[in-house]
């Protein structure tokens, strides 16, 4: 198939989106894509699907770090919390 060529089905726009986000490995999100791993490896080496990859984790980097900021700040309230005794 070509490059150019590469048809957007719901399941490579999942399998996508799932890259982009990252945190899983490659057979959860073929199963989550309803795709076979093979399929996966496939598309990751498609230049055109790595291309829309890095177009949704720039489009989602401020909604990912401020998650993160959000994490961190609650991680550190539980950490002080456990550190005065206090019950959970």
């Amino acid at each position: 198939m070509s490059d150019e060529l590469m048809k957007w089905t719901k399941k490579r726009w999942i399998a996508a989106t799932l890259v982009a986000e990252g945190g899983l490995p490659d057979e959860k999100i073929a199963q989550l894509a309803k795709v076979p791993v093979t399929t996966l490896t496939r598309l990751r080496k498609n230049p055109v699907f790595v291309a829309r990859v890095d177009e949704l984790i720039a489009a989602g980097a401020p909604e990912k770090r401020r998650a993160r900021e959000a994490r961190a700040k609650r991680n550190s309230e539980i950490l002080g919390r456990c550190g005065d005794n206090e019950p959970m």
